[in-house]
């Protein structure tokens, strides 16, 4: 629930920059704190908090998760190269010793390498006493350094209590999985205060008269107010009636009516369509001798209803859906409004838009997961652009990625929540080119598929190999963490030198079958005589075969090598291979072969 209320104060000079002075019962007051004694007028008591409480609750009650031993906790940097050390080394323990927080905090990575700590923890708090176990972490944790915690003297015990107290549990438990799932971007646009008496509890934001609501403040008053069901108050200090306006669109979606209306048609589903409609409040019907008209319009609260009803009458031609006087077909309807309705019956707020279509706890570039555009998702582009092979750097068709984005945009165009400005924002970032020799978070992409970084003077391959086959290969770039490449980096050192082996079985025949030349220790063996020609025979002759070959290809010389310095390994394939030659035997080539 969002409340608006307005309050006018004189305002009074201030010296300090960015920051308004007001009167309020002949005291200079910043705004925040005029409010929070106009609230005290009321009855209420006040608690400026902000961000660095919840920071600091969050800390407390997840102080053994934020602290735990894990890959990415501790990174040092080696020859430029950020490494991950081992939790069990020594160095581990002598370096996380001085930290006042893991190395990952601020990093999307830093839930994903705790996420079942974490998940143990939430369980565990929702089965115990709150307050109880807030005070023994609190206690326990008293004046140790953590980034979390700006000023233990910040706020007191008491106050840190406030909201635990008068905040139902599984409410407090949510907001702090929010902030934990990725600190780095969530840590900020919390409400400025918290009011509260002995009856209620709430969040108040205040602004002043040229104040905007932050991107990070939008989502939390949101998140607040829609998941968890709980009242933000904004507070508007003179404001003009345009500007209370503005700030009210950014949450409040309900004004636009959807008409639909049907007329005669043939289909068996008529009569239960217009019993759909008689149930609505603002059924109408217009009937003559020529046609009859049946419909009704519902607000963006009954959007489920508007499907329910979509679902009766799918297909017909006599179907009319009408929005602020634009007529809809129906295509455009459900592509605009699939996603408002899901998230609308899940009561999820605006985050839900933004979160990633297929990849958990991750998020989409564009702030809209019905944005369908691969090469952004993925971070993978072979289109869209082409390769500069005489200056080495890829070039990008931006007007090409632009139409795309436009047609995507489309699709969706009648969405009450659409935020274009945010999804044209991920092309405005995208550069007009890339040399991944300077811009060391992109590669290229050569003609297999492999990824190419450069380093130390060398192109090295996700799976660190360096037989780089040359920019006249290069097919695309693609974007990568600072962790893939570090692990790119990390597999070239510590390889075995597949280069060496490459070289070995390239030498010899075109045809030989590695793995069981390896295994049966000649390529003239019957085994390996029955599996060149299936492969011959069967599988050159299919599409997927092909591909198969393809594969067995580029990835059996690096297994035949493992084998010839391994009996036990050996002698495993060789009878799982014993039993394959024998099915092929008999099923495809009898028993006479």
């Amino acid at each position: 629930m969002i409340s608006y209320k307005i309050v006018n104060l004189n305002k009074i000079e201030c010296n300090q920059k960015g920051k308004a002075k007001y009167l309020f019962n002949g005291n200079e007051c910043f705004a925040e704190e005029a409010i929070m004694n106009h609230y005290k007028s009321l009855g209420y008591d006040t608690l400026w908090s902000e961000n660095y409480y919840w920071w600091e609750i969050m800390a407390l009650l997840f102080w053994d998760e934020i602290f735990s031993k894990v890959y990415g906790a501790v990174v040092v940097s080696v020859a430029g190269v950020d490494k991950e050390i081992n939790p069990n080394d020594d160095l581990f323990d002598q370096i996380f010793k001085g930290m006042d927080m893991p190395a990952d905090f601020f990093t999307p990575k830093f839930y994903q390498n705790r996420k079942e700590l974490i998940r143990n923890k939430l369980q565990e708090l929702e089965n115990c006493d709150l307050e109880e176990r807030f005070i023994d972490y609190y206690r326990m944790n008293y004046g140790k350094n953590c980034r979390a915690i700006v000023d233990w003297d910040k706020f007191k015990l008491e106050e840190l209590l406030i909201a635990i107290k008068r905040i139902n549990k599984k409410s407090i438990i949510r907001i702090l999985n929010r902030l934990l799932m990725n600190f780095g971007n969530n840590r900020s646009g919390f409400p400025d205060i918290l009011v509260y008496n002995r009856d209620e509890i709430f969040f108040s934001e205040v602004k002043s008269e040229k104040d905007k609501l932050s991107e990070n403040q939008k989502e939390w008053i949101d998140f607040l107010s829609t998941e968890l069901d709980l009242k933000t108050e904004i507070v508007l200090i003179n404001q003009t009636e345009e500007q209370i306006k503005k700030i009210k669109k950014n949450f409040e979606h309900n004004d636009k009516i959807i008409c639909v209306s049907f007329g005669k048609t043939t289909s068996k589903k008529l009569k239960e369509a217009i019993e759909f409609l008689k149930k609505q409040q603002t059924y109408f019907s217009n009937v003559d001798e020529k046609n009859e008209i049946h419909g009704a319009k519902f607000k963006l609260e009954d959007i489920e209803s508007v499907f329910l009803l979509l679902a009766i009458t799918k297909g017909w031609k006599s179907l009319v859906i009408e929005i602020d006087g634009t007529i809809l077909n129906e295509e455009e309807f459900v592509d605009s409004f699939k996603c408002y309705k899901d998230k609308s019956k899940n009561s999820m707020s605006i985050e839900w838009c933004k979160m990633h279509r297929s990849k958990d706890n991750a998020f989409n570039i564009f702030g809209c997961k019905a944005i369908k555009f691969r090469e952004f998702e993925d971070n993978w582009w072979i289109q869209y652009g082409f390769v500069d092979k005489k200056n080495k750097e890829w070039i990008f068709d931006k007007s090409q990625v632009e139409n795309k984005l436009n047609e995507e945009l489309e699709k969706i165009k009648y969405c009450p929540i659409l935020n274009k400005k945010q999804v044209m924002n991920a092309f405005e970032k995208l550069p007009k080119k890339v040399n991944p020799i300077i811009d060391k978070n992109w590669t290229f992409i050569s003609n297999d598929y492999r990824k190419w970084i450069w380093f130390k003077d060398k192109w090295v391959n996700n799976f660190g190999l360096t037989n780089y086959p040359g920019i006249e290969m290069m097919i695309g770039v693609s974007m990568i963490t600072n962790e893939e490449r570090n692990g790119y980096i990390k597999a070239s050192e510590n390889r075995v030198n597949f280069d060496d082996i490459i070289i070995k079985y390239s030498k010899k025949k075109k045809k030989d079958c590695f793995i069981a030349t390896a295994v049966y220790g000649s390529e003239d063996a019957k085994e390996v005589k029955v599996l060149k020609d299936f492969r011959d025979i069967y599988l050159r002759n299919t599409t997927l075969g092909r591909l198969l070959i393809a594969f067995y290809t580029l990835i059996s010389p690096f297994i035949a090598y493992f084998l010839s310095k391994s009996d036990k390994l050996s002698y495993l394939v060789k009878k799982a291979l014993d039993i394959f030659v024998e099915n092929i035997n008999k099923k495809y080539f009898g028993k006479n072969y």
